[in-house]
């Protein structure tokens, strides 16, 4: 429940971000970590205290809104690198519980990061954001050495050309 209750917060500081122009495209660094994302728009930082895997964790989420589509990197980082798996698939399953959403869909995407060793696993879901409104959310969720991450999209309808910006933008430093 206190899982739900973080995803819940993310995607409310999600909704609640704004930036313009839409999709002037800048690189920026994930917190304390290897990872450099693309956003389209500067984004905003929060940190809270979850509890994800048994454990209470840091997480960090850089964020941003433009256009209708909101982009997040969740960042956490474990005491125990082998927790990464359960971690990545609990954090995963509490986003898509978060927004009520059904079974979520795989989705086959050539990633620029698998040339980097990490192996993300990346999905689909319909749901509805905090206030009621539907959504569809884009997520991938991948370590590299300690850190877990969650790179999200969120809007009504997912624009291709944002989600293909988006994540084969993201890189470790």
């Amino acid at each position: 429940m206190r899982l739900a209750n973080a995803a819940l917060f993310i995607l409310t500081l999600l909704s609640s971000t704004a930036c313009a122009p839409a999709f002037n495209w800048r690189e920026a660094s994930i917190d304390a970590t290897p990872l450099a994302a693309l956003f389209p728009c500067k984004p905003k930082r929060a940190t809270r205290a979850v509890p994800i895997d048994g454990q209470s964790l840091e997480l960090h989420m850089t964020a941003c809104d433009t256009a209708g589509v909101t982009l997040a990197i969740g960042s956490v980082r474990l005491d125990d690198a082998g927790r990464a798996g359960a971690t990545m698939a609990q954090w995963r399953d509490a986003t898509v519980a978060a927004m009520r959403a059904g079974p979520p869909t795989p989705v086959d995407f050539a990633f620029a990061l698998a040339k980097q060793g990490a192996k993300p696993v990346l999905i689909r879901a319909t749901g509805t954001r905090p206030n009621g409104t539907p959504v569809a959310m884009q997520g991938a969720w991948f370590f590299k050495d300690q850190h877990v991450f969650a790179a999200l999209l969120y809007a009504e309808t997912l624009p291709p050309e944002v989600a293909d910006t988006f994540f084969n933008g993201l890189r470790f430093q």
